[in-house]
Parts: structure tokens; sequence; C-alpha cells
């Protein structure tokens, strides 16, 4: 695993806000990108599609309780060749954000913290763009 250098990048708050004592990543709006929002009474959850003539691809979050996020799913780890990491910070909560690329050179990332994560894997660099933009675009949101 590679550090990179600098300092954590920072979101800033949502304009709305939720009044909880967990956090979710919100991600923002971008070109080709089909964001919905969804959940129960314990957790919130986003899955974001992106399409464009050859690819369709995938960006989940979920975030509650009982969501584990300390490290992501070993399918997620599958096939990554390098491995950069380092913080994020989503209001008093300092995320991981990991970013990985495979031999074939599709890209992966995973942000995570106690009670929640947010990524995608093996997408197109295209994609990766697009769900990055989403991602460092978005805010943090309260959530109960």
């Amino acid at each position: 695993m590679l550090p990179l250098s600098g300092t954590a990048a920072k979101l800033g708050l949502c304009q709305r806000q939720g009044g909880g004592f967990l956090v979710e990543i919100e991600p923002a709006m971008a070109h080709k990108l089909d964001l919905k929002r969804g959940g129960d009474v314990d957790f919130v959850a986003y899955v974001a599609t992106y399409r464009s003539r050859a690819v369709a691809a995938k960006l989940s979050s979920m975030t509650g309780l009982h969501v584990s996020g300390l490290r992501p799913a070993a399918e997620w780890i599958d096939s990554i060749s390098a491995l950069t990491v380092q913080s994020l910070s989503c209001g008093d909560v300092q995320w991981i954000d990991l970013r990985g690329i495979s031999g074939a050179g599709l890209e992966s990332r995973w942000l995570g913290y106690p009670h929640g994560y947010v990524q995608y894997s093996r997408v197109t660099k295209e994609a990766a763009q697009v769900f990055d933009s989403a991602i460092d675009g978005g805010c943090c949101l309260p959530v109960r």
C-alpha cells in the first residue's frame, strides 16, 4: 500500500441537515449519473449508475448503526495490483479512502468508517472520473 502525500481531503456539510450522530457522504450529481437514495429504519443507501455507449457501472454506499465499514469486501480487493490510501474528513469523522487499479487498468475506490462505506469496483477510467467527481463534490449529511 502506498500512502498519498499531502493533507487529508475534507468534505463540507450539506445544506440540508439530517440531525443525527452518524454521517453519510451524499454524492453530488454528475453528468451521465443516475443517483437514487433509499434505505430503511436502520440504514440509508445510495446507488449511482453511470452509463455510456459501451459501459454501465455502479457506485454504492450504505450508512447505519449495523453497517460494517471497517474494511472492503474480499471481492473489492480481488485483482487489485496497486493500492493507495489516504484519509477523508467528513464532518468530525475520519474516513479511510482506498484507491486501486487492476492489472487490466480498471479502477476501484472504497471509502469507509465504522458505520458506513462508499465504493465502486473495477470500472473504466471514464466511469471512475464521474464517480470521483460525485464523491469529491459531495457533502457530509448527519443521519439518524
